[in-house]
């Protein structure tokens, strides 16, 4: 059985602030990743991993990456890893449809569609 807890924290809890600026930090380091990872993709044509968006970050010593802890930014370089891990995984998926598809056209070309004006 797994048990869980959930802390439910409103505007006018002590620790609102904390917690606000934690999300906020954690935003902006995910959206800097995203740039970083699709510009590399862009110009290279190849998918930059995690390993060397961490190494990347953590030698720029970038402000995205040191102002949360070392855990929290390794996790959400995770996250964004397996993100686009799984969108690449469905793009090729999705082409190889795209031409199982694409072969089965040609067979539906001999098909005779007819008008209303002919039935």
């Amino acid at each position: 059985m797994l048990l869980t807890e959930k802390h439910l924290i409103t505007k006018f809890h002590s620790e609102w602030k904390i917690v606000d600026e934690l999300c906020y930090k954690s935003k902006n380091l995910y959206n800097y990743s995203n740039y970083l990872i699709r510009k590399y993709f862009e110009e290279s044509g190849k998918y930059l991993y995690y390993n060397l968006l961490e190494k990347e970050l953590k030698t720029s010593s970038h402000e995205t990456y040191t102002n949360l802890p070392n855990n929290t930014s390794q996790q959400i370089l995770l996250v964004i890893d397996r993100n686009f891990r799984s969108f690449f995984q469905s793009l090729r998926s999705w082409k190889k449809k795209i031409k199982l598809n694409l072969k089965g056209v040609h067979s539906l070309q001999n098909i005779n569609i007819k008008s209303k004006e002919e039935i």
